[in-house]
């Protein structure tokens, strides 16, 4: 699954890059992600993502508690960032309630990092907002 490439290459993956370039003494390496795949990562044991429907087992490997202690820390640098929306989203189609929530879940994982609330979301992947 997609969600176990973000889990066991991508995030590894980021860690090392900013630790090489720490210890390069070259230009900061900070990855961005999207904050829902951080609520998963940090919540993996109680988090149910499948392909199959949600009467089969979560297919997302999750982070011992080494992979899990050196993502924080990496977080706690500034290596692993994230923006202010769980994903990249159309907010024009959400209901206030449903984008209070995104912010919401993004807003919890600021709090658990000591992070304030960000103020700035990525919108990439649509052309723009209607309002």
């Amino acid at each position: 699954a997609v969600v176990d490439d973000y889990f066991n290459k991508h995030f590894p993956k980021a860690i090392a890059t900013a630790n090489s370039a720490r210890e390069q003494g070259g230009v900061p390496f900070t990855w961005m992600t999207h904050s829902w795949l951080v609520s998963a990562y940090r919540n993996c044991n109680s988090t149910k993502i499948n392909r199959q429907g949600p009467a089969f087992p979560s297919d997302v490997t999750c982070p011992n508690a080494s992979a899990l202690a050196a993502f924080e820390a990496a977080v706690g640098r500034g290596d692993i960032s994230w923006h202010a929306f769980p994903f990249n989203g159309e907010p024009e189609l959400f209901t206030r309630e449903l984008f209070d929530a995104a912010l919401n879940l993004t807003f919890e994982q600021d709090a658990l990092s000591g992070h304030a609330p960000r103020r700035t979301l990525s919108l990439r992947d649509v052309p723009g907002m209607t309002r």
